[in-house]
């Protein structure tokens, strides 16, 4: 029997190919897959072509009502529940230092790194609740580490990312006797748009510096994979509460 996934940002980068991995590697999984725009998600649609098991969902995690809207979309594809809920949607805007960053930027990098997954999740709680499995992953970012310092200026995006771990700590208390394993990934430096977009950006970093870290980027099949085969299908109720890198490995917060 195959597990329900309810995967956010599934347009493209990590998220289209845990759509791809997720739905090619059992056809009795069933894989709900968000995208703000469907209309505009032309790869997911094409992968939906080629495995049914695939249902693509609106969602703008920007936004309260959008999030409202889950329920009434997912109703009937997931009455018998959800097994794992991956929260991979996510903004970076990292163009400034920290002192530079308005008020607006603070906002929306928090808005949609920290509240949204907390609103998602309070949504999806009820549908988690009805299967054995009860596995929440949220997509963070070593970015969020209190331990290891940045190798690269990160903003807001950071911060935001540090108060989504703080989440899975908290969560993962209140709910682990209901049986409910949460974790944080990093999922490493990956060769998405958001990623290179991000590099383009970045000031006060010698240009030789940026190459190297854009040279040592991950694809986007390399990450998933791990954080599936290493993470996702492998962690137990004793890792509730945890950081992970893709590989497998523990990190600190």
């Amino acid at each position: 029997m195959g597990l329900v996934y309810f995967i956010t940002g599934a347009n493209r980068g990590i998220g289209l190919e845990f759509v791809r991995q997720l739905a090619s590697a059992d056809s009795s999984n069933k894989v709900i897959a968000t995208v703000r725009e469907p209309s505009k998600a032309k790869d997911l649609e094409e992968l939906k072509h080629k495995n049914p098991n695939i249902h693509i969902i609106k969602l703008d995690v920007s936004t309260q009502e959008s999030i409202d809207s889950i329920e009434d979309q997912i109703k009937d594809i997931a009455q018998e529940g959800i097994d794992i809920f991956i929260s991979n949607a996510g903004y970076a805007n990292v163009t400034t230092t920290l002192l530079d960053t308005d008020r607006e930027s603070w906002f929306d990098h928090f808005n949609i790194n920290t509240v949204a997954p907390i609103q998602i999740t309070k949504v999806l709680y009820k549908y988690l609740r009805k299967r054995s499995t009860k596995k929440i992953v949220f997509l963070s970012s070593i970015a969020a580490s209190l331990t290891d310092p940045p190798i690269i200026p990160t903003g807001a995006y950071g911060l935001s990312k540090a108060g989504l771990n703080h989440y899975n700590r908290s969560l993962s208390v209140e709910l682990k006797d209901e049986g409910f394993i949460i974790v944080s990934i990093h999922p490493g430096s990956v060769n998405t748009d958001m990623s290179n977009g991000r590099l383009d950006t970045i000031q006060g970093i010698p240009k030789e510096r940026i190459e190297q870290i854009r040279s040592g980027l991950i694809s986007t099949e390399e990450c998933v994979s791990g954080i599936l085969g290493k993470v996702v299908d492998k962690i137990t109720i004793e890792d509730t509460g945890k950081f992970y890198n893709h590989d497998g490995s523990q990190r600190n917060f």
